[in-house]
């Protein structure tokens, strides 16, 4: 039987800066996502992507970084697989109540996208479904954060049985602090990564304006309280339309970009096009008048 393959896993409730440790640890010379995938889109809007999924799949396809949310639905059969051993698991850790508004925001801002006729309701829906005939799932934040923080016991249970190790990150922090999250991971790092290398990687991916839930929630609230305290429905609803709206804005923009780019390249073909034709029209005429005068008509 051949050797089992060692691989890093990246799980937890997601917006949590998942994403990020894919992007920083490919800086660092690790096996990732992104190395096999150099052409995969990333989705933009919701700061996400990069996952694999390591079910059905060989070890051999998989990089060594393998980032996937769903690990606590399917760890019990990773840790049965033969060909996979786990070296250890990071675990991003957020406020649970910037974790729920992030994924929640997300979804009706989508919704918004889909059916612009939301806006025009008396009040926030909490029930959505994508499947017709399917499951209607709620939009409530206490809801997704029961879910979240039950998820995240039962994936945290299940490593802990197995005796598999776990590394706790804090987020936000581990997007703002290179010599935070360097002096976290060196020991998974290759032996040749340094600090300023960290920093130098760091620096290139960080970007502060993407963290932005919390900033939004605040701007809704005199405050946001310490602790689990979940937004209404209504105040996460208005988060998501004013993201829709910047969206919206955006492509405007670039539409109107492009058209007057677009208007300008018109004009310059118009002018070309004008002076070819005033060139040749000063041609025809100066054969005309040769023919002219060679028949001693001019």
């Amino acid at each position: 039987m051949a050797e089992p393959r060692r691989h890093m896993f990246i799980s937890g409730t997601g917006r949590t800066g998942t994403s990020f440790l894919v992007r920083f640890l490919d800086g660092m010379g690790l096996d990732t996502h992104i190395g096999r995938n150099p052409q995969e889109r990333w989705h933009e809007a919701a700061n996400a992507g990069l996952e694999d999924n390591p079910i059905g799949m060989q070890s051999a396809h998989l990089p060594y970084v393998i980032k996937t949310p769903w690990l606590c639905d399917f760890a019990a059969d990773v840790l049965a697989m033969p060909s996979i051993k786990i070296d250890v698991v990071l675990v991003p850790v957020r406020d649970l109540s910037d974790a729920v508004s992030s994924r929640v925001v997300l979804s009706q801002r989508a919704i918004h996208a889909a059916a612009p006729w939301m806006a025009d309701l008396s009040r926030s829906t909490e029930t959505w479904g994508a499947t017709p005939g399917g499951v209607v799932f709620s939009l409530n934040p206490l809801d997704q954060g029961r879910l979240l923080a039950v998820w995240l016991h039962q994936l945290l249970q299940q490593l802990v049985q197995a005796d598999i190790a776990v590394l706790l990150l804090d987020f936000p922090r581990l997007a703002a602090d290179a010599d935070y999250l360097f002096a976290k991971l060196q020991q998974y790092l290759p032996p040749t990564a340094t600090l300023e290398q960290a920093r130098a990687v760091h620096a290139q991916l960080a970007d502060p304006a993407k963290i932005r839930v919390e900033a939004e929630r605040q701007a809704e609230a005199a405050a946001v309280q310490p602790g689990v305290a979940y937004d209404a429905p209504e105040t996460l609803d208005r988060i998501a339309i004013r993201r829709e709206l910047t969206r919206l804005r955006g492509e405007m923009a670039a539409s109107a970009a492009e058209a007057a780019s677009l208007r300008a390249s018109l004009n310059e073909a118009q002018a070309a096009l004008a002076a070819a034709l005033q060139a040749g029209g000063e041609r025809r005429g100066g054969r005309i008048a040769g023919w002219l005068r060679a028949f001693g008509l001019r």
